[in-house]
C-alpha cells in the first residue's frame, strides 16, 4: 500500500470519530439526559369516499293521444206506421129452446071419512068396594072385619075410531113445452183493429269511446355516485424517537 492510500484512510476514520463525537456533543448540549427525543417526519394526504347524487336521466312529460273507439249498433227502424181499421160486425142470433106454461099446477082436495069399528070389551062395572063382617074365633070371641069385595066386571061393546076423517091435498102439476126461440146474442157493433207497425233492423255506427290525450310526466332518475377526494393535505409533524442519529442518518440506539 502506497503512503497516500493509507493518508485517504486515515483521514477518513478521523471523519469518522469526528463525527460520532460532535453528535454526541450536539446531543449533550439538548441536554446529556433527555426524557424524550422527536423527530420531524412528513404526513400522507388524507382522503375520504363521499357519496353524492347524480341526475341520470331528467324528468320529462310524454303526451299519448288515445284514438277515439267506434262500434256498430243494432237499431230497430220503423219501415211502415202503424194504423187503425174500423171494421163492421152484423149482430149475432142464435135459437134457444124456451119453456112455455101450457097449463098451470092445480090443486084439489079430497075429503076421506074417518073409519069406525066396532070391538068387545070388559070392563070392570065395579071395584067390589068394602064390606063388613062378623067373625067368631075358635075360642067364642066375636070379630068385625072390614072385608073388600071382589070387582065386578061386564062385557060391553063399542065404537072405536081406527083412522080419523082427513082431507087429502093432491096437486096436479103444471105442464110445460119446449119451443124454440131467436135470441139476439150481440147486437151489431163497430170495432177498432190495430194493426202494428212493420219495423227492421239497421246497423249504425256510433261513437263508444271518446278520443282521449294524456299527458304522462315521468320523474328524472338520480343516482348515487362515489368519488375519492383529499380531506386534509398531507404535511411534516414531530414524532417520538427513541434513539439518536448519526450525521449520516443512521439511528443509534443507547
Amino acid at each position: 500500500m502506497s503512503l497516500r492510500n493509507v493518508a485517504i484512510a486515515a483521514t477518513v476514520c478521523a471523519g469518522a470519530v469526528l463525527s460520532t463525537g460532535t453528535a454526541q456533543a450536539f446531543d449533550r448540549d439538548c441536554g446529556g439526559h433527555a426524557v424524550a427525543c422527536y423527530e420531524k417526519v412528513r404526513t400522507p394526504d388524507v382522503y375520504a369516499t363521499l357519496a353524492r347524487k347524480v341526475e341520470i336521466r331528467p324528468a320529462s312529460r310524454e303526451v299519448v293521444e288515445t284514438p277515439a273507439i267506434y262500434g256498430r249498433r243494432l237499431k230497430r227502424v220503423a219501415v211502415a206506421p202503424g194504423q187503425v181499421h174500423r171494421v163492421r160486425e152484423p149482430a149475432v142470433y142464435a135459437t134457444r129452446l124456451k119453456r112455455v106454461l101450457l097449463r098451470p099446477a092445480r090443486v084439489s082436495y079430497e075429503h076421506i071419512p074417518a073409519k069406525v069399528e066396532r070391538v068387545r070389551e070388559r070392563v070392570q062395572v065395579s071395584d067390589g068396594g068394602y064390606r063388613w063382617e062378623h067373625r067368631r074365633s075358635l075360642f067364642g070371641r066375636e070379630r068385625l072385619c072390614k072385608v073388600r069385595g071382589r070387582p065386578v066386571y061386564k062385557t060391553v061393546t063399542r065404537d072405536v075410531v081406527v083412522r080419523p076423517a082427513e082431507r087429502v091435498r093432491h096437486v096436479t102439476p103444471a105442464v110445460y113445452e119446449h119451443v124454440s126461440e131467436r135470441i139476439l146474442v150481440r147486437e151489431a157493433r163497430t170495432r177498432k183493429v190495430y194493426t202494428p207497425a212493420v219495423t227492421a233492423i239497421t246497423h249504425r255506427t256510433v261513437l263508444l269511446k271518446p278520443a282521449e290525450r294524456r299527458v304522462i310526466t315521468r320523474p328524472a332518475v338520480v343516482g348515487t355516485v362515489h368519488e375519492r377526494v383529499r380531506v386534509r393535505k398531507g404535511g411534516y409533524s414531530w414524532r417520538a424517537s427513541h434513539g439518536h442519529r448519526s450525521l449520516f442518518g443512521h439511528v443509534l440506539d443507547r
